[in-house]
């Protein structure tokens, strides 16, 4: 499951805040093949939270740190109900919140197969999950224990209420059971474990001490090039750190704090969550797209204040930062085969 959102530097985190944003789901017969839970039995929630006046109306209370509200929305609703059958159900989660992590546990069995770049290589339950901006989850919720007129809530430490409530309703016997294999997710492989590229969040606001220039571009890397790039922080975390426009594999977390990959970060991941202690390790591969790239910390306050930076892929490094130096002169260069 993907999402798109307005991207205006300056600008994103406010227009974010008020709803700007959205879902998009891509399948495959990978996934086709697994029966996995639709229609009545799957469910589409993103989470947000926001605060509003006296009256009701969406306030934006701006903190450079990050903004959180004291209202938790799905959908952008306050604390909704709906009806589901006592069966298994699938959960397609975003946190699309501008910087709120929301650590998510339900009155029933929990399972995640999946996450930000589809589906994992297999099931985990789990009791609790830790989700931050921009990541995304894939949950099978079991509810065949329930019984019709049984409630079932989504929590969120956070929130005394339920995010959401479920409301069971009697069905038909459900037979299926999640399959142990979901995926074939290629490793990704790299020489040693020193990084090629290390990259430090400061201060709310730069990126190994630089902040955003849309005109500066950082660095080259050669087109189709397995990467080891490191993530430390000093002030401002957790940060969730994103990429655009691939995917990559956590291999390490180190230093102070969690020493571990949590169950939700296996496979293919586009934004990590980083807290303040820990050290991240990943490996990153651009083989898609020959061009322009955007590494920024989905804390929408971080990204809109310079924590962001542009990089370009080619098969000639070189070559691409002069291409990336003429376009920020002239414009876009339109070439034809």
């Amino acid at each position: 499951m993907n999402w798109y959102h307005p991207h205006p530097h300056g600008a994103t985190a406010r227009q974010a805040w008020h709803g700007l944003g959205g879902l998009f789901v891509i399948e495959d017969d990978e996934e086709e093949a697994l029966n996995l839970p639709s229609g009545d039995d799957e469910l589409f929630l993103v989470l947000r939270d926001a605060e509003t006046d006296g009256l009701g109306k969406l306030l934006y209370p701006f903190n450079p740190d990050g903004t959180e509200g004291s209202l938790p929305l799905v959908n952008g609703v306050v604390n909704p109900r709906t009806e589901l059958a006592n069966r298994q159900v699938r959960l397609r989660i975003l946190n699309g919140a501008n910087a709120r992590v929301f650590r998510l546990s339900a009155d029933a069995p929990i399972t995640i197969i999946g996450n930000d770049g589809g589906l994992l290589p297999a099931p985990a339950p789990i009791d609790q999950v830790e989700i931050g901006p921009a990541e995304r989850l894939d949950l099978i919720l079991d509810l065949r224990g329930m019984a019709p007129g049984d409630m079932v809530g989504l929590h969120d430490t956070n929130f005394e209420d339920p995010l959401l409530e479920i409301a069971i309703r009697g069905d038909a016997p459900d037979t299926w059971r999640i399959p142990d294999l979901l995926s074939e997710i290629e490793p990704l492989s790299h020489a040693g474990e020193s990084p090629d590229r290390i990259f430090r969040f400061e201060n709310d606001s730069t990126i190994n001490g630089q902040g955003f220039d849309p005109r500066r571009i950082d660095f080259a890397i050669p087109f189709g090039k397995v990467e080891r790039w490191r993530f430390i922080s000093a002030q401002g975390a957790p940060h969730p750190i994103h990429v655009h426009g691939a995917h990559f594999q956590i291999v390490q977390r180190s230093g102070r704090g969690r020493t571990h990959i949590e169950p939700w970060e296996a496979g293919w991941k586009d934004t990590v969550l980083k807290w303040g202690p820990e050290q991240v390790d990943v490996l990153i591969r651009f083989d898609a797209y020959e061009g322009r790239y955007l590494l920024h910390c989905h804390k929408l306050e971080h990204e809109d204040g310079g924590m962001m930076l542009n990089f370009v892929t080619g098969k000639d490094p070189a070559a691409a930062l002069e291409r990336a130096r003429i376009e920020a002169i002239y414009g876009p260069i339109c070439t034809t085969l």
